[in-house]
């Protein structure tokens, strides 16, 4: 992510745009994504997530994204979908990775 965003926090339905998210150095695709939505190589995955990679609608679950550590926006986000800097993976989840549409309950997010 930016160091120094100036851009409203206010993004439709929570899905932050680009500029937010931490991509790869040197990707070469255009970053038109659709509705923002990044493809996997523009997220950091967890080195050791066994879960599946195809996540409906490119919507990864907590341990794919990195959380940014002074967020100053509301915590509480419409259907839990989260910003990327709201986003922590516990180390140790137990529970099943099969949560409902990918979006993941709240003791996956910090």
């Amino acid at each position: 992510a930016r160091a120094a965003c100036c851009c409203s926090q206010q993004h439709p339905k929570r899905i932050w745009p680009a500029h937010h998210l931490q991509a790869r150095a040197a990707c070469r695709c255009s970053q038109q994504h659709p509705k923002r939505i990044w493809p996997t190589h523009h997220l950091q995955a967890q080195a050791a997530c066994r879960c599946s990679q195809q996540h409906p609608k490119r919507i990864w679950p907590a341990h794919h994204l990195q959380a940014r550590a002074a967020c100053r926006c509301s915590q509480q986000h419409p259907k839990r979908i989260w910003p990327a800097h709201h986003l922590q993976a516990r180390a140790a989840c137990r529970c099943s990775q099969q949560h409902p549409k990918r979006i993941w309950p709240t003791h996956h997010l910090q």
